[in-house]
């Protein structure tokens, strides 16, 4: 009788090798079952191998890894998704290992370039009737466009500069300028010898401002 006709009689019996102390094995036999003892004398000559065949996996350390990946900063759902994924696909825990992703560069937000009107500035804009603005009013250049927080000024002053680059125009620049982003000509501002304190002057308006502290929001 072969190993696996003694496998066979054994299910047809109703009968099941089980893992036992020790690294052994243990054969439960239901009460009505009758064994051949050839069946016995094949399961006894191949006694080893059918007890390293029929033990449990070795448990992961999956506390080992737990604590390994909660020391990485994942929390527990986090680490227990990752015990999941290990198990699902086989994968030795001691081979989970948390890498270092190099972050992006940081992203720096150059401050604006204080400068003057020259001359009187005059403004028109939707529903609003034309405005002037003296010469002498204060302003920033606002050397980073695409950094203007508000979608809907950013959009409208990059599409502007997108228009006048195309049509090649006079040379124009965005800027900060009575409370608001705009796009002006290079020609009516001046930057020479104008500077502006960083003490008294936010030199980033366009950019979120943190709330004034004991302030209820």
């Amino acid at each position: 009788m072969t190993l696996a006709d003694a496998l066979h009689a054994l299910a047809v019996a109703g009968c099941r090798l089980t893992p036992g102390s020790a690294g052994g094995m243990s054969l439960e036999v239901p009460p009505e079952a009758v064994i051949d003892r050839a069946v016995l004398d094949v399961l006894s000559a191949n006694r080893d191998a059918l007890a390293a065949a029929i033990q449990p996996a070795t448990p992961a350390p999956a506390t080992d890894l737990a604590a390994y990946l909660g020391s990485r900063g994942l929390g527990p759902e986090s680490a227990g998704f990752v015990l999941h994924a290990a198990n699902a696909f086989a994968v030795r825990t001691s081979a989970v290992t948390i890498e270092p992703v190099r972050d992006t560069e940081p992203v720096f937000f150059e401050p604006g370039i204080p400068f003057v009107t020259v001359t009187e500035t005059r403004w028109h804009e939707p529903g609003r009737n034309y405005f002037s603005l003296p010469p002498g009013t204060p302003g920033l250049v606002i050397p980073q466009p695409w950094a203007i927080h508000d979608p809907f000024d950013r959009r409208g002053i990059e599409g502007l500069l997108a228009e006048y680059e195309k049509a090649n125009t006079t040379p124009v620049a965005a800027v900060w300028l009575d409370g608001r982003p705009r796009v002006i000509e290079a020609a009516l501002i001046d930057c020479q010898n104008v500077t502006a304190a960083p003490a008294k002057t936010n030199l980033l308006p366009w950019r979120p401002q943190p709330a004034p502290e004991n302030c209820q929001v």
